[in-house]
Order: structure tokens, then C-alpha cells, then sequence
């Protein structure tokens, strides 16, 4: 299977990089947003792109991991919060988790298809389905607020459920080097 030409990763990179900049006045980080982009254009495609020094296919692999940490701490905040908390705060960490979790893997669902269609050629209109996924966020925090019996602070800390799986992983990755999947690539290649 092809990999993403350098031709097309900096036409990607200029596009991501455009529609960054619109979206945020600051473009701090837009070079890790672009790696991590890249890795969900690699996944979304479903080869083993990587660049020459092989951030996409750490990307890829980066952004599954955070999923599944995302889903396994949602279980965790479920289990520890009903053994110790009252109900209404153990319901809204584990309401707002879920919601983050489905969250994220919405995001990088939608952001991966549009990357990947960037890199294929095709217009970039894919990404204009954040904006209504985002609209349908805001609509179920508040459903959630207004029919459930939890407590909105809970709901919010657990929410950020991702910021922690993103840190969790992202040390983990920088001190275990590249995964298996990595290194055997390496070994397919020279």
C-alpha cells in the first residue's frame, strides 16, 4: 500500500495549516496537531504511511492508544465513582467520560476521514462535519444537565477524561521509544 508522498504531506500540512490559523487566532501547537493529523490521514487511508522519520505511523498508533486509554478510565471514573462518591457525582463523572470519550473518537473519526481525503486529492469539505458534531456536543451536555440528576461540575471533570488519556499516553510514547509495530516496520524497510 502507498504511503503519503512528501508532495502531499506538505500540501496537507499547508491546508491544515490554513484552516488552523482561521479556526484559532493562536497556532500554538499546529505542529503536533499536524502530526497527529497526518497519523489519522495514514490510519484513515489504512496503510502504513509514515514520513521519512516515521511520526505518521507513531501518530496512528498514538491517537488508538488514547482511545482505548480514554474508554478504560471511563470504566475505571464508572467503578470508583459509584464505590465512593454520592450518586449524582458518580453519575456526572461517568456521564461526562462517556460523552468525552465518544467525543474524541468522533473527532478523530471525522478529522481522519477529512485528512485522509486531503491526502487523496479530494476537496477538503469533509471537515465541516466538526461544526455540526460540535453543535450536537453542546446539545447533549445539556440535555444531560437538564435530565439527569448529576452534579455539572462532575460532569465537567469528567469530560476531560481525554486531556489525561492524551498526557498518559504521550509519556508513555516518549519513554518507551517506538512501539512494535514501528520497529517492524523499520525492519521491512532496511
Amino acid at each position: 500500500m502507498a504511503t503519503l508522498s512528501p508532495q502531499s504531506q506538505q500540501r496537507i500540512q499547508k491546508q491544515v495549516r490554513e484552516v488552523v490559523t482561521s479556526m484559532s487566532p493562536s497556532a500554538v501547537g499546529i505542529e503536533l496537531a499536524l502530526s497527529v493529523l497526518l497519523g489519522l490521514a495514514s490510519r484513515a487511508q489504512g496503510d502504513a504511511g509514515r514520513t521519512p522519520g516515521g511520526e505518521v505511523m507513531a501518530a496512528g498508533s498514538l491517537v488508538k492508544r488514547i482511545e482505548r486509554t480514554n474508554y478504560l478510565i471511563t470504566g475505571l471514573a464508572g467503578v470508583l465513582g459509584a464505590l465512593f462518591l454520592p450518586a449524582d457525582r458518580a453519575l456526572g463523572l461517568l456521564v461526562g467520560a462517556l460523552i468525552g470519550s465518544v467525543n474524541f473518537s468522533l473527532t478523530t473519526s471525522i478529522t481522519g476521514k477529512w485528512i485522509g481525503s486531503l491526502a487523496r486529492g479530494d476537496s477538503g469539505k469533509r471537515g465541516f462535519f466538526l461544526i455540526p458534531k460540535m453543535a450536537g456536543l453542546v446539545v447533549v451536555i445539556a440535555a444531560a444537565i437538564y435530565f439527569l440528576p448529576i452534579d455539572p461540575i462532575f460532569l465537567a471533570i469528567g469530560f476531560s477524561v481525554f486531556f489525561v488519556s492524551i498526557c498518559i499516553e504521550s509519556a508513555r510514547q516518549v519513554s518507551d521509544g517506538p512501539d512494535e509495530t514501528e520497529a517492524s516496520t523499520d525492519q521491512n524497510h532496511g
